[in-house]
């Protein structure tokens, strides 16, 4: 037999237990905000890491690039006008166009690499989430 200090019922409308509950319940509540809180910050601190990798990638591919086309044009013409009266004439513009080619190849496989290379957006957020989850599933009955 269940005496009344026992019965769910009555010790749920005790004051003082029920006090006790709503302690804890203000515990979790505050706990999980907590909790979200260190994830938005989280979040918002890859956000800026993201955004400050991708301006120097974009600032690199536009400094690479400018001071590229520069260059190329510039080696070009000088080379074309060092031999204009000669007979190399058409084989130097062949070969311009064979290194710019496999200049252009080198760009464009640089840049694979580099966007190959950057890690995953989010990264440490999506493991926190994962762990978080496995914990909430180790905790279920």
């Amino acid at each position: 037999m269940i005496s009344h200090s026992e019965d769910p019922v009555v010790s749920a409308t005790n004051p003082a237990q029920a006090g006790g509950m709503i302690g804890h319940l203000r515990g979790l509540g505050a706990s999980l905000c907590e909790h979200a809180a260190l994830r938005v910050e989280l979040a918002a601190h890859e956000f800026q890491d993201e955004k400050r990798n991708l301006t120097f990638i974009a600032a690199g591919i536009l400094i690479f690039c400018g001071l590229a086309l520069a260059t190329l044009v510039f080696a070009g013409f000088t080379a074309v006008v060092l031999v204009w009266d000669t007979d190399w004439r058409a084989m130097v513009a062949i070969g311009i166009f064979v290194l710019l080619a496999a200049l252009t190849a080198t760009a464009a496989g640089w840049l694979h690499w580099q966007l190959g290379r950057s890690r995953h957006p989010f990264a440490q957020s999506i493991e926190e989430l994962r762990r978080d989850a496995s914990v909430l599933r180790s905790l279920q009955p």
